[in-house]
């Protein structure tokens, strides 16, 4: 063992005895010295009387190579091992009541991760039409048994693969580690409980626990969306939709400002924080025609989560799967009937990111169907649409209408989505109360026309972020929702 000239200065009593608690050391390490850390370590050991533990063969390595130019100057016990130890991607634990120091190059730690055990997580958004005979196999899955099948689909997908990114992105950051002893070191996950266990240096659990801590901070974000469903019904069947431009909207508190004399002064749309009006939207609405609020649904979804929403109806309906029985003597057709439905509504689904910054990042995706057949086919002697108990026996045509957007909003700033224009033909039967009744007669005392009609979807969003510090009740959220909405 080297012997090292320590200067002592304790703020008591000076005692060669004492744990050094009250101890400030100094000393100078020469590049000529040829002083190891394992040197300094046993002067320390030798004054304060301690014992030293090295728990693995490479922090022996790394504690016995020679130091270079060290100058210390009234550094406490816990200063001085910080130096030499932690600077150098150690672990120590120093026990002051055993006195036993512990070094390690290599630790196991866990981590705990709050999420769904999920493998998968996926979103979808589908409409979907099959039109034929289909049959079960034995495991469980659907085939055409008639060979006369149709279908149309519209899907969207939204895929969530947590645990997978996250194993792969945490043994990424481990074999970052820039030392000279190359640790290759790998995680373990336990989804199930949600424990994240991985062994590595110093630097390594470090930039693994700073990574995971902005992971939790950010998957736990939470944002309250409420959505607000208008059917505006066009007065002029002819309109080719609203001229948004002359939409005046409160911006940043200026009431006089339209939205296209906005986007002439260049404000980004992508960054543009609309204060908007419900009772001033729905004014404007009006002057094109009436208004309808289908809807006012509110959903709380975590950060980078999907939000999905359906209002609409099921439509049941049944399809006739023909089969022959053959008996002995006789061969009979029978028939077997499968239940079937279908979605006709909206479809809304909404991703929402939260920003460091404060914005909201929304995905809005909204899928739009609608039934063609209606009741009018029933007026035209189409009939065989239901049987004689009123079931359906044929599915209904539809038209699905789909878009998909990313904007930015500020928190609690409203967005709005239109432009999902549908048009209607419906025959309208006009009859002479009583007389119009009569069978067969009854049609010389009555008349059909057709009537047009135009509507627009729009659908107007208000992403709000809940702060985990300060969680509020559903009542809390909802009664500060209802207020803004009146505005």
């Amino acid at each position: 063992m080297k012997l090292i000239l320590f200067i002592f200065l304790t703020f008591y009593t000076l005692n060669a005895n004492s744990n050094c608690e009250n101890t400030l050391f100094t000393f100078d390490v020469l590049k000529s010295s040829n002083v190891k850390t394992i040197d300094i370590i046993e002067n320390l050991a030798d004054k304060c009387e301690f014992s030293v533990k090295i728990k693995d063969d490479i922090a022996s390595d790394v504690i016995n190579k020679e130091l270079f130019i060290v100058h210390i100057k009234d550094y406490t016990l816990e200063q001085v091992f910080n130096f030499l130890l932690t600077q150098n991607n150690m672990f120590y634990n120093y026990n002051e009541t055993n006195k036993v120091l512990s070094i390690s190059y290599l630790e196991t730690r866990s981590f705990v991760i709050d999420y769904v055990n999920l493998s998968e997580h996926t979103t979808e958004s589908t409409k979907n039409i099959t039109v034929g005979a289909v049959s079960t196999n034995s495991d469980g899955g659907s085939s055409d048994s008639s060979g006369n099948s149709d279908s149309t689909t519209v899907t969207t997908k939204s895929q969530f693969k947590f645990w997978d990114k996250l194993n792969n992105e945490i043994d990424t950051i481990l074999s970052r580690d820039g030392d000279k002893t190359k640790i290759k070191s790998k995680s373990i996950i336990n989804r199930e409980t949600g424990v994240i266990t991985i062994t590595g240096t110093k630097n390594q659990i470090n930039r693994i626990s700073n990574y995971l801590k902005k992971i939790k901070n950010r998957l736990h974000k939470q944002v309250m969306l409420e959505t607000k469903l208008l059917e505006l019904t066009y007065a002029d069947v002819e309109s080719k939709g609203i001229d948004w431009s002359k939409f005046n909207i409160n911006l940043s508190g200026d009431l006089g400002r339209s939205w296209n004399n906005v986007l002439k002064e260049g404000v980004s749309t992508q960054k543009m924080a609309y204060d908007l009006s419900i009772n001033g939207l729905l004014d404007f609405l009006e002057k094109h025609g009436s208004v309808n609020v289908l809807s006012t649904p509110k959903i709380l979804t975590l950060n980078n989560q999907p939000a999905v929403i359906n209002v609409g109806k099921q439509i049941n309906y049944r399809y006739q799967d023909g089969s022959f029985a053959t008996s002995d003597t006789t061969t009979s057709a029978s028939s077997t009937y499968t239940m079937a439905s279908v979605f006709i509504g909206l479809t809304l689904n909404i991703v929402p990111e939260i920003t460091d910054d404060g914005f909201i990042i929304l995905k809005i995706n909204p899928v739009v169907s609608e039934q063609l057949d209606a009741e009018a086919s029933l007026d035209d002697g189409a009939g065989d649409v239901t049987d004689s108990s009123g079931v359906r026996i044929m599915p209904p045509d539809i038209r699905i209408k789909q878009l998909s957007s990313i904007v930015k909003a500020k928190d609690g700033n409203r967005i709005i989505v239109g432009g999902l224009i549908s048009s209607k033909e419906q025959n309208i039967i006009n009859k002479v109360t009583g007389l119009g009744d009569i069978p067969i007669l009854g049609w010389a005392f009555k008349n059909k026309d057709k009537e047009v009609s135009k509507t627009e979807l729009i659908i107007v969003i208000t992403p709000t972020i809940i702060n985990n510090d300060t969680f509020p009740s559903i009542d809390t959220v909802e009664k500060s929702l209802n207020g803004s909405l009146d505005e």
